[in-house]
This record gives C-alpha cells, structure tokens and sequence, in this order.
C-alpha cells in the first residue's frame, strides 16, 4: 500500500511536470508581465544591494499591495538574468504545490482515483496552465488557498492540533501576495464551531511570531502613513479620493472678499458685482 501511494504522489508530480512544459512553450517570445515589472527590479535591487522591499505594486484602488509576489521573484533573479524567465522558478512551484495539494486534499475525502482526476483536471485546465506560467498576484495564491484548506481540514476532521497553526501560517503568508483570499479566514471559526478541534497555544504564538516578522517591512511603511494602503484595501475605498479630500481640506481657504469696483477676481474664479458681492464664474 504505501508503494501505490508514493507511485500516485509520483504521478501527481508527473502530472505538474508536464503542464509546465506545456505552459512555457514559446517562452521566448513572450514579454514580462507590466503588473510584476516593479517587483522584478525591487526583486533586482533586494539581490544587488540588500535593500528590503516594503511595498509591492500599486492596485485599483491606489493603495500599496504587499510585496509578496516581490519575493516569489528573488530565486528566478539569482538563477538568471533575463527577465523572461525570472518568473519560472516560481510559478512552476506554485503549480506543482497546486496540483499536489489537491490531489492529497482529494484524496483524503474520495478515493485515490478521483484525487488522481481532480488533479489532473486542474493540470491540465487553463486556470492550471495559467497558474504555471505567470505570478501575476491571482496565480500564485492558487497553492496557498488549497493547502490553508488541507490544514484545516486536518486540524478539524483528524484532529491534528499542528492543523491550525500550519494554516494560519499559510494564510499569513499568502495574504502577504495577495489580500483577496482575506476571506478565507472566515473557515475558521465555522470548523472551530462544528468540530471544535484541540488548539496548540505554543504552535499559535510561534507561527504569529514568524507571520509579524515576515509582514514587518510592510507594516512598518505604512505605520508612517497612518495605514491607509491596509485601510483601503481591507474596507474596499480609494485612497487617490481619500488624497484629494485631504489636500482639498488642508489648502487654505479662498479670498474672496470683494472690493468695490473690482470686476473680476481671476486668482480665484470670482467675480465681483457692484454691490461688492462675490459670484463663482461659470464656465
């Protein structure tokens, strides 16, 4: 039995193998993705002078993303030097520890089989191929999301009191890539609720410690701006709206006191009647 099942976890890995090949055709004409070209030179900069990145690439809504996908890079900049394949290292990692992480987390409710199709069909899928040939931030979140899962489901079903600290380390650690799998963490009080599982303390405040470390850099840059990239992005605003109501209540107010036979007030867009009263201009 356990020869069978080493043969299947080689046939996984196989399985990932080949759907590398298979996404990396044609690498050579292919140009860097535009969204990872700022964690590519701070990838750069982190390899050739040591500075620590603390921010990683601007999102939607104007905030600062952490520099997770930052470091994914790091290996891919020491192995080559050409920007092409800088991402490979990575992503390939993060699709084998995709496939392989569902094949065991399917196999731990199914049988060997249906793990083996799960598996194969995500390899094989286009969101599969995808995840192997960018790290663009949705791709490389795919391992984190289905190993949290796999813990937890250990954590809860087998009782496995390393689960949850294996998964909150997980999740800390695929948050610090991309904060949209933020939601995940609601898993936990509903496992904790239906199975109530034995909970490591000692584990829990290993891994919070090793979470904070790995978070510092981006904590503290935005402890020097009051945290307003975090609070944009965990309660969905816009920080360059947010910028703009600040400056527009920090500027000093308008003049527009009026003089008689003053006309206009062109500085500010005023005009003033004879009676000394001030009109906004309309254009």
């Amino acid at each position: 039995m356990p020869r069978r099942r080493d043969a299947l976890i080689v046939a996984t890995l196989l399985l990932a193998a080949m759907g590398t090949l298979l996404a990396w055709q044609g690498w050579r004409q292919r140009m860097p993705t535009i969204d990872l070209v700022p964690h590519y030179l701070d990838a750069l900069t982190f390899v050739r002078e040591g500075i620590v990145p603390s921010r990683g690439t601007v999102g939607s809504s104007g905030a600062y993303n952490p520099p997770g996908p930052t470091w994914l890079i790091v290996p891919g900049v020491l192995a080559t030097d050409d920007p092409r394949l800088a991402e490979f290292f990575a992503s390939s990692l993060m699709y084998a520890l995709t496939v392989l992480g569902i094949y065991l987390l399917a196999r731990s409710s199914f049988s060997r089989g249906t793990a083996i199709l799960a598996a194969s069909i995500f390899a094989c899928s286009e969101v599969g191929l995808f995840v192997a040939s960018t790290l663009w931030p949705r791709a490389p979140v795919q391992p984190f999301v289905v190993w949290m899962i796999y813990w937890l489901q250990r954590w809860a079903v087998d009782r496995d009191g390393r689960g949850l600290a294996i998964a909150l380390a997980i999740y800390g650690s695929g948050m610090y890539v991309f904060m949209e799998i933020a939601p995940l963490v609601l898993l936990i009080p509903l496992c904790w609720y239906f199975y109530r599982p034995p909970v490591h303390k000692v584990s829990l405040g290993i891994v919070a410690v090793v979470v904070f470390a790995m978070w510092s850099p981006y904590l503290a840059y935005e402890a020097g701006h009051d945290y307003r990239d975090l609070r944009s992005i965990v309660f969905r605003t816009d920080v360059r709206r947010a910028n703009a109501v600040i400056r527009q209540t920090e500027s000093p107010p308008e003049d527009r006191t009026c003089h008689l036979g003053t006309v206009e007030h062109p500085a500010h867009g005023h005009r003033c009647d004879a009676h000394g009263v001030s009109h906004r201009n309309i254009v």
